[in-house]
């Protein structure tokens, strides 16, 4: 799942080359008010300059295959228009971070409600730390809300309070690992999880006794 769900890379196919949707998406944008500061307006230069990426990263993030981020330059009322025009042009506009992400793609919620219709994996788990990742933390049987210092801090999702959804200590890469390391050690070395859901207690408790296959059970999530 990439772009903020609007497209998905099969694994191992690394990056793709082919630019047409996010080429087509520019189109209908250029169609429109132009009220956002795309990244492919932008030349590197300033996109570094209000990303903070160095030079490489900043050219491979103008160069994007399904999305088009970019700055709203107008006032509240007038982004309440815009987002009635992109949307009428059937394209989807979100808020991520600071940016206005614009694509033709599906939500991360919709792309992992496909990814579980084709793979029916014994237990889903997701990880995000913004605004654009509740729906997607509440689709899976199992959400992480990893810390995030530099954002405001996410509202309790509706799984929260059911302990479906719990939310990391340390921020980053550190409270991903974190997480992850509790969710193996609680529901595959200490239990066996439901099909799309939590842990049934009579299961825990009788593979408590059991020898664990981390091998087996790993692949499965």
């Amino acid at each position: 799942m990439v772009e903020n769900g609007a497209g998905i890379l099969e694994p191992g196919a690394g990056a793709g080359k082919d630019y047409s949707a996010c080429d087509r998406l520019r189109r209908v944008l250029g169609d429109l008010p132009p009220r956002v500061h795309g990244f492919g307006d932008m030349t590197d230069d300033g996109l570094r300059a209000v990303t903070g990426l160095d030079a490489k990263a900043a050219g491979m993030e103008r160069r994007r295959q399904f999305t088009e981020p970019g700055l709203w330059t107008g006032d509240p009322e007038g982004l309440e228009t815009f987002l009635r025009a992109v949307s009428a042009a059937g394209i989807a506009a979100r808020r991520v971070g600071r940016f206005l992400t614009q694509s033709f793609g599906a939500t991360k919620a919709d792309q992992m409600e496909a990814l579980i219709h084709r793979f029916q994996p014994r237990l889903t788990v997701a990880l995000g730390d913004v605004p654009n990742d509740v729906g997607m933390l509440e689709r899976a049987a199992l959400g992480v809300i990893v810390t995030n210092p530099s954002a405001p801090t996410l509202p309790p999702p509706a799984g929260e309070g059911a302990g479906r959804i719990r939310r990391s200590r340390a921020s980053g890469p550190v409270g991903w690992a974190e997480a992850m390391r509790e969710i193996l050690t609680d529901h595959f070395l200490q239990g066996d999880p439901e099909r799309h859901g939590g842990l049934s207690p009579d299961r825990k408790h009788h593979d408590a006794a059991q020898p664990a296959d981390p091998v087996a059970r790993g692949s499965d999530l």
